[in-house]
């Protein structure tokens, strides 16, 4: 009785610590967009940094570091981490739009022009 105990012990830690990766990806995400909406911007950055180093495929966390950069109008280190995005994931319409955005605020026409004209043409009909 005291073995069969045991072993489900063992069993029950051993599929707890199996979605323990997931459970964090999430509590670290959602923690840092929690952070994002109340305006915290640099607190979210630690979170979200931590978020690509254990996902390093993923887009959306450089995405929402540079969100949080550009919020915090750090423009050079937002266009870093949208590259990186852009990098990952080169067909989302929003990235370049976000791209064109930070270097028109810098006052590099060229630059956003051709990320506003890249974004023109992967979806011609958007607003």
């Amino acid at each position: 009785m005291k073995i069969s105990k045991i072993l489900f012990s063992i069993i029950c830690n051993f599929f707890f610590s199996l979605s323990s990766p997931a459970q964090e990806k999430d509590t670290l995400i959602n923690s840092a967009r929690f952070f994002m909406e109340n305006g915290e911007y640099t607190m979210a950055i630690p979170l979200l940094q931590k978020y690509s180093l254990q996902f390093p495929g993923e887009f959306l966390p450089y995405e929402l570091i540079g969100d949080c950069f550009l919020e915090t109008n750090a423009f050079g280190k937002a266009i870093t981490n949208y590259l990186k995005s852009l990098k990952l994931n080169p067909d989302l319409f929003r990235l370049g739009y976000k791209l064109g955005s930070a270097y028109d605020i810098l006052g590099k026409s060229d630059s956003a022009v051709y990320f506003f004209r890249k974004c023109l043409s992967s979806d011609p009909n958007s607003a």
